[in-house]
């Protein structure tokens, strides 16, 4: 029987159990600004459904001991959680020595529990400093989020497993073509740019994470999603490729060096719009 590598684990993500969303000197998200949005003319109603907010979750920053020792007493041996890039950055740039504290003690506590820490680097919940400099639609951010990607690696040497991005056509998708997430943009303008950005950001932190340790175990999250044609009929096919092409392999295929594909969706073609000399080159791990 083959030998399978499968390994077994929790897994959280800051914005969705942290709570504490001002705490410890900790900066404002998209996801902090977008559980404030209202919609309805007359009467007001959230968009977030009961007007939950990401600060009163499950309060993961108070009780990080408790939940790891729970995990130890199941009997996990691997946890992915990822860090809120407002809470050691405050404005995505400047250092918050208390956020680094609290991840510091995180990562020391898992070890502690014989548990290995795995991280990702952005799940979602953009400082919100820098959405208001364009967030994933300004290019810099690719300097922005290669300089927090280095950042987290040397200041958390302990952490030999790394996730760069959470599920980009989820946060793409759902928060700038269709505007349902945060930061809640619409339209193929901003879906294009975000989406050239955040591939490029994966290759740039890739590498600059493995210059400073090549040993780390990195890469990104993707969500998948099985698609078939509703009947052989070629309409039905042709509508599920185009289906699979926009949903899955729009993300992946350009960081393992196939370009962004585009036979059938002209559309898609539109990304090249906001492609500079070289993207072909620096998209690819």
């Amino acid at each position: 029987m083959p030998e399978r590598n499968f390994i077994w684990g929790a897994a959280i993500s800051a914005a969705q159990t942290e709570s504490q969303a001002f705490t410890g000197g900790k900066g404002a998200s998209i996801w902090d600004e977008f559980c404030k949005k209202e919609k309805g003319l007359i009467f007001k109603k959230s968009v977030i459904y009961k007007g939950h907010r990401i600060d009163d979750s499950a309060d993961f920053y108070t009780h990080y001991r408790t939940d790891i020792d729970l995990l130890a007493k199941i009997g996990f041996k691997h946890f992915r959680f990822s860090i809120a890039w407002a809470r050691i950055m405050p404005d995505g740039i400047n250092i918050n020595q208390e956020g680094v504290d609290f991840y510091t003690n995180v990562i020391a506590y898992c070890l502690e529990k014989d548990i290995t820490p795995w991280v990702t680097l952005y799940h979602w919940d953009l400082p919100l400093q820098l959405e208001k400099l364009g967030g994933w639609t300004n290019r810099k951010i690719i300097e922005w989020f290669t300089n927090y990607a280095a950042f987290c690696v040397r200041t958390f040497p302990a952490v030999k497993h790394w996730m760069i991005l959470n599920e980009p056509s989820v946060f793409l998708g759902a928060g700038y073509l269709f505007g349902i997430h945060a930061p809640g943009k619409r339209g193929f303008e901003t879906f294009f740019k975000a989406t050239h950005h955040a591939m490029l950001s994966i290759n740039a932190a890739y590498h600059v994470m493995k210059e400073i340790d090549a040993s780390l175990n990195i890469g990104s999250t993707f969500s998948f999603t099985h698609i078939e044609p509703f009947s052989q009929k070629a309409y039905d096919i042709k509508a599920a490729e185009k289906a699979d092409m926009l949903v899955n392999r729009f993300f992946f295929e350009p960081i393992i060096g196939k370009g962004y594909p585009e036979e059938g969706v002209s559309k898609l073609a539109n990304i090249r719009k906001y492609m500079e000399p070289g993207d072909e080159n620096k998209l690819q791990t």
